[in-house]
């Protein structure tokens, strides 16, 4: 079976509006020709929380196709338990969120994030899909409690890498070189959706890919040669 994976770099913050962000969402999901995956990155939606943006997913919702499941990035989510970054995944009939469990210091410290927990596989068109949310693709025991205990068959990454200003090259180095590491060793696509624009004080890696197991040839020279990279900050 044909599966098309798309990851987008574009977040909130590379529009003036919301509604505008909304709306490339829905335009790039018309793009469909297979069974397909999209994956927006982390903290797509900036300051938005879970309830902020709950009707606009639900607009959404409504007008996808059987076929397609979408990871709308990451927002704010409160609960009775604390606050969590969380992954926002949407089919045509199901909402469900996923949480990060490798909370970064400063998200606990300016953000009251809390880690969270992960250990779904969801159904899609006879496949597992797994979301692992940024700093969680490092966390070994993580992936393989999805990979062979869960048995996903494909890992899907909403992302943010922030570094220092003029760093970007290196987070987006070291962010492929892990998306290709993970994706041999398990043997399975990685699809990473990582931010396309840097912040004012804050550089990102642009580290957007997809990287396919299947890609193997004694031609290959660089790391680049594993993956699909994006265009127009995104990539199939």
């Amino acid at each position: 079976m044909k599966v098309q994976i798309t990851v987008v770099g574009k977040t909130l913050k590379d529009f003036v509006t919301k509604n505008e962000y909304l709306d490339y969402i829905k335009n790039l999901l018309l793009q469909t020709e297979y069974p397909a995956l999209t994956v927006l990155p982390e903290y797509a939606w900036g300051n938005y929380s879970t309830e902020d943006i709950n009707q606009d997913i639900s607009e959404i919702q409504r007008s996808l196709l059987d076929n397609q499941l979408v990871v709308f990035g990451t927002s704010f989510r409160n609960s009775t338990q604390g606050n969590y970054n969380s992954a926002i995944v949407v089919t045509k009939k199901t909402i469900n969120y996923v949480d990060k469990t490798r909370v970064l210091d400063h998200e606990n410290s300016h953000r009251g994030i809390r880690n969270g927990s992960n250990l779904q596989a969801f159904d899609f068109m006879g496949l597992k899909i797994a979301i692992v949310i940024c700093a969680d693709l490092w966390d070994s025991d993580l992936l393989n409690q999805l990979i062979n205990i869960k048995h996903a068959d494909i890992l899907l990454v909403p992302s943010m890498t922030v570094v220092a200003n003029g760093h970007g090259n290196y987070a987006k180095v070291q962010w492929h070189s892990l998306a290709i590491t993970r994706s041999r060793e398990y043997l399975i696509p990685i699809a990473v959706a990582d931010h396309h624009s840097n912040g004012k004080e804050y550089s990102v890696g642009g580290a957007t890919c997809i990287a396919n197991p299947a890609r193997k040839s004694a031609e290959m020279q660089t790391s680049d040669d594993f993956l699909s990279l994006p265009e127009n900050g995104k990539a199939f």
